[in-house]
């Protein structure tokens, strides 16, 4: 197993993996290899120096034209060039002093690269974020659970501050279904 780099809490983390463009990818915890598809020659590799977070695996990358994007222990949305590794932006996507961690494999649908987040140490919510692919720009935010009286399924919860503290981090990919073009 691949272990992360940085500062912050280490486990022995998992490694995932991703191909396109004629390369496959492996991502450990903060860093990509890209390797040629049919040699297994290494193409290129990138390391992000990160400031902390819960160095626990990577679940994935997501790969859209020539354009990779991987989350970071340190909560971080990474968008890289997939021919040289070479860093087009990054997004902050959560909070690192609140105990949130990246380690979901961005999805890419259409102009929008999802990305959720893991954690959960201090009772947070849980939500999923869409991004532009080009720029990294945040087009939205959405909570596993409601954030305030009126939101959907508010009306399951006791009050305003157990529905905040409901958890449901989204860890894991999302699934897309294009016929209903839903996201679930």
């Amino acid at each position: 197993a691949a272990r992360g780099v940085g500062v912050g809490r280490r486990r022995s983390g998992g490694a995932a993996a991703g191909r396109g463009a004629g390369v496959r990818c492996c991502a450990p915890p903060a860093r990509v290899w890209a390797g040629e598809a049919r040699s297994g020659r290494e193409r290129w590799h990138f390391a992000w120096q990160s400031k902390g977070g819960d160095h626990i695996g990577n679940r994935g990358v997501g790969i859209s034209g020539d354009s990779l994007y991987f989350e970071t222990p340190d909560c971080n949305l990474v968008a890289l060039d997939i021919k040289d590794g070479s860093e087009r932006w990054h997004k902050s996507i959560c909070d690192l002093d609140l105990y949130y961690f990246g380690t979901s494999a961005p999805v890419v649908i259409r102009n929008h690269v999802i990305a959720g987040v893991s954690g959960d140490d201090l009772d947070i919510p849980g939500y999923v974020e869409s991004h532009d692919p080009v720029t990294g720009e945040r087009q939205w935010r959405w909570y596993v659970v409601p954030q305030k009286k009126g939101d959907p399924g508010s009306d399951s919860w006791p009050d305003e501050e157990a529905a905040r503290h409901g958890g449901g981090m989204t860890w894991q990919p999302v699934t897309y279904d294009p016929d209903l073009n839903l996201v679930y």
